[in-house]
């Protein structure tokens, strides 16, 4: 078999999976419980999140934070102060991929 194959499962409780690591690239599954926040952070790579599921409230620099939906994907420079959290009680549910 040539490929490698990853999986993730949507029904996972407050997760944080590295999938992949190649080098300067990762690959994060990452599901968040309602009202759970990670610390703001100044990011260590160039920062894709890609929302799969519920909300995801983006706080970068010092802008306003911004909630994005499921099928959004937002690109976060290197070296970006960030703060991401989960303004609902459902679950949210994102790839975070760092390069």
């Amino acid at each position: 078999m040539i490929e490698k194959v990853n999986t993730f499962s949507f029904n996972q409780e407050d997760i944080l999976v590295p999938m992949i690591e190649d080098g300067d690239f990762k690959l994060n599954h990452v599901v968040l419980p309602g009202k759970h926040a990670f610390p703001a952070h100044p990011t260590d790579a160039l920062v894709t999140i890609i929302v799969l599921r519920g909300r995801l409230q983006v706080a970068l620099g010092d802008q306003q934070p911004v909630i994005y939906d499921a099928g959004h994907v937002i690109v976060v420079p290197k070296g970006t102060m960030s703060g991401l959290s989960n303004p609902d009680e459902a679950k949210t549910e994102v790839f975070v991929i760092k390069r």
